[in-house]
């Protein structure tokens, strides 16, 4: 996204914040539903660049492979999602990733192991920096 169509969402919305403040339901679904799709876009950048750095096609990243190879390349991008967008909760980055919440913080809270792996931190931060 460039800083001019940021700065457009970001005039747009102030824009209609007195209608958001006041309560209208139009104006604030509208926005709700930016904020998830937004969430959805942003991670989407995050799959496709670890896809590229790993030339695992990104519909197997998002896939329900248990293949060891597969859940290694699918840990690189939740985490370095997570690491890029921390605000973001479990539940966010599940739907974004269509998994269940409980899969992102597995991988999550396995990271540090993972991470261990020296292959598998230069391929992280190589997709974090494409992100970035």
């Amino acid at each position: 996204m460039t800083p001019e169509s940021m700065q457009a969402i970001i005039d747009e919305f102030r824009r209609e914040l007195p209608a958001i403040v006041a309560g209208n339901d139009k104006t604030l679904e509208h926005w709700a539903s930016r904020v998830k799709r937004r969430t959805a876009w942003l991670v989407a950048d995050v799959i496709y660049a670890t896809s590229v750095e790993t030339g695992v096609p990104v519909e197997v990243i998002m896939g329900d492979q248990r293949a060891a190879p597969i859940v290694r390349v699918r840990h690189i991008a939740i985490n370095a999602a997570h690491k890029r967008f921390p605000a973001k909760s479990a539940p966010e980055l599940g739907r974004a990733f269509r998994l269940d919440h409980t899969t992102i913080l597995h991988a999550i809270k396995t990271w540090p192991k993972r991470a261990s792996d020296p292959l598998v931190k230069r391929c992280f931060e190589r997709v974090l920096a494409s992100v970035t």
